[in-house]
Parts: C-alpha cells; structure tokens; sequence
C-alpha cells in the first residue's frame, strides 16, 4: 500500500479542502476530525453513490467526494461505545462499571463534547431523557455538565430546545449551572447564560455554601483588559462571534453572500496584516466569478492559509521564466500564486521550462496546466514529436452534426487521425 493521497472533499456547507488518507476509514476518520463529528456518522459519495470500505483510496486523486453527515440511533450508539459508555438502548442507562454507569445517552454526549450527538437526540421523538438527572448522587442535569465542560455550543442547544425543562436546576452541592460555569472559569458559559432569557435564576446563591455570585463570575471573567485581549480561535461556528465591517457588509450584499459566508469572510480578513487590500482584490476575483459564494470560501481557506495574493510575492524562478518566454502579467501572477505552497518548486519550474520551449503561446500553456500544477499532477514529456505543441496536426473544423469540415479530409491529416 502506498502512503496517503490528497483526496478534494466537498462538506455539505458547501466548503471544499484536501484531505490526506489512506483508506476509507482514514478519509471519514480526518472528515469527523474537521466536521467536529463522530467518524461513524460521515457517508462519503462520488457521483451521488456511497463509496464502499473496500474502494482504492488512490483512484480519487482526480476526482471531488461529498461527505455527508448522517447520524442514526445504531450509529449513536456505536460511537459512544467508542468513548467507553455502553447502551442497549436508546433510552437505557450505560452499564459500564465505571464512573459513567448510571447515565443516559444525553449525559454521555455531553461529557463526550459530542455536539452532533446532542444535537441529535434533542430532535429524536423517540428519546425521552432529556431532562433526566445524573444517578451519581451530583443531582446534575446535562445543562449542568456542559457547564462544568464549558461547552458553550451544547449548552445553547440545550437552551433553545422547547423539551428541554431543567435549565434553572440546582445541582445537589454545586448550585445552577451559571454557579457550576463561573466556577470553572467558564466565561463563554457563563456569558450565554447571563443573556438567555429563558435561565432566569441569575441571582440564585449556592445551596451548600452561600458563595455571592460575584466573586464565582470575577473568577471567570477575569480582568476587563484580559477579557479584551484574548485571542479569537477560529472554530466551525465562530464566525458567529465576529462583527461584521460595514465595507465586508457592502461586498456581501453586493454578490449575495449569505450570513455564514460574510462571518468566516471577516472572521479571515481580521487575521491578515493589510485587510484593506485584501478586500479590494476580492472584489476584482468575485467580478469575474461564475458562482460568488463558492469562490469565496475558496479564497478565505487561501487567507487563513497564508497563500491569498501570494502571485505578489516575486519569485526569482518564476520571473525568470516569465522573462525568458515573455509570460503576460496574469499568467505569471497565477503561476507564481500555485508555486507558493509547493516545496519542489525547481522541479516544476525545470518541467515547464521544456514545455513553454516547445509552445507557440506560452501564456496560454501556463493557464491550461495551472490544474495540474495545483493538484501535483507530473507535467510528463512534451507531446507531438519533435517540435513540440508546434507539430499537433491541425484537425480541421466540426459542423453542427459533429463531422469533421476543412483539412479533416486531407489523406495526411486522416493518416494522422488514425
């Protein structure tokens, strides 16, 4: 078996990456990884059919897949046994002999940090533990937990679900999940708490001991300046913390861009030195573009790799070549923006040395093998003999009906057909 391969995944956001694997269960694992879900709840398709286990990793090099994330109650099941829980059912407690018996499917997600697996059972009809209680004696709810988890994406979910009834609980010792947060030094938690209407108890005082909120909340806020300058982690939903610029705002309604794509737009352009710039190149590139949205989504994966605008970066190799076979401007700037990332960038550059020697119009070439290059696909040898793309015999022209009109008939053109 060889090592892994480049795989081009579309996710069902739309957004599109490369993935290195070299089996299936490699691809799904590092899809699960990206998507924050459970590897057993990623499908992978090409061309609208599920690939099997058995499919040769390898022969997806050229192609794109689709990832697709279908949870189920086996699958549910199956991924929590992965994480040392055992459930016979969907609303059975786990029987494993551990710290985890006694706990419902719901609380081993939580603890898991499994949010596609909350999300899940929040939705499924037939699960009826939402609001149950943990039977460790703590009285914690899932609320609680992903509290004490500082998991702020589960406690929304828990929030804003309507079956959910648990939310102003006081855990046995350790009083509401706002007390349980701010405790933790959760300060995402116990801000979302704060500002949900529906968690109402934001004076309740610790039933064992009496703390004053305040200090559990000075304890996990820290200092206003700290607060301030904490660092912004891009994560899968962040962009819904990030303030949208009116200038961002203007090139969003300008090509269509919806509320997702402008956040992880501004979410990318905070961290470039110059954004300023950056936003008018990108509405010179969407000018051009057939489909806005995706190109942009493109184009922020390239800023937060470090590769956006990288053609300005000038290449001693590249304007080299550009000089020597007299390259236009916009070939040369794509070729110098492919070769950026690449780490045998004189290999390449000594290929298409050949190939442009051998080529009528250059510029053109470099256009038409910016895909292989992009993809690492060897340029080979120069085709048609001798003198190159300068000896492709001219086939003649095709009418309406597909036969071929012109030097098509011609005995040494027909010789050259066959």
């Amino acid at each position: 078996m060889g090592g892994p391969s480049k795989i081009t995944v579309q996710m069902m956001s739309g957004d599109i990456t490369e993935v290195s694997a070299s089996t299936l269960a490699d691809l799904r694992e590092a899809i699960g990884r990206m998507l924050q879900t459970c590897p057993e709840f990623v499908r992978v398709l090409h061309d609208e059919a599920l690939l099997e286990e058995s499919v040769d990793v390898s022969s997806l090099r050229e192609v794109t897949v689709t990832a697709l994330v279908t949870p189920s109650v086996p699958n549910v099941l199956k991924a929590l046994r992965q994480s040392g829980f055992s459930f016979r059912g969907l609303n059975e407690k786990s029987t494993s002999a551990s710290k985890t018996r006694g706990l419902n499917v719901l609380h081993a997600a939580v603890m898991t940090g499994k949010l596609d697996i909350v999300q899940f059972l929040l939705l499924e009809e037939d699960f009826v533990g939402v609001n149950d209680l943990c039977c460790d004696g703590s009285g914690y709810t899932a609320l609680h937990l992903a509290a004490s988890h500082g998991l702020v994406d589960a406690c929304r979910e828990l929030l804003d679900c309507p079956q959910v009834t648990h939310q102003d609980e006081h855990s046995v010792k350790d009083g509401t999940a706002l007390h349980i947060a701010a405790s933790a030094g959760h300060a995402g938690v116990v801000q979302l708490l704060l500002d949900s209407e529906r968690f109402t108890v934001v004076n309740a005082v610790v039933v064992a001991d009496q703390w004053p909120l305040l200090i559990n909340m000075a304890s996990a806020c820290g200092p206003p300046q700290e607060a301030a300058e904490s660092k912004h982690i891009i994560t899968q939903d962040s962009w819904r913390l990030v303030k949208i610029e009116p200038e961002v705002q203007d090139i969003a309604d300008h090509f269509g861009l919806d509320e997702r794509i402008t956040g992880k737009l501004q979410e990318a352009l905070n961290t470039r030195p110059d954004p300023g710039t950056d936003l008018q190149v990108m509405w010179e590139i969407l000018d051009e573009a057939r489909n806005p949205p995706g190109l942009t989504m493109i184009k922020v994966k390239e800023m937060l790799d470090g590769t956006f605008r990288a053609g300005e970066q000038k290449d001693a190799g590249v304007q080299s070549l550009a000089e020597k076979f007299k390259l236009d401007e916009r070939a040369a700037y794509k070729l110098s923006e492919v070769l950026s990332t690449k780490p045998k960038k004189k290999d390449v550059l000594k290929a298409l040395d050949i190939h442009l020697a051998a080529s009528n119009n250059p510029s053109a070439l470099v256009m038409l093998k910016l895909a292989d290059l992009r993809k690492d696909v060897p340029l080979g040898e120069v085709p048609y003999g001798t003198k190159g793309y300068r000896d492709r015999p001219y086939l003649g022209n095709y009418d309406r009906d597909g036969r071929r009109i012109g030097r098509a008939e011609d005995p040494a053109v027909k010789a050259a057909l066959e």
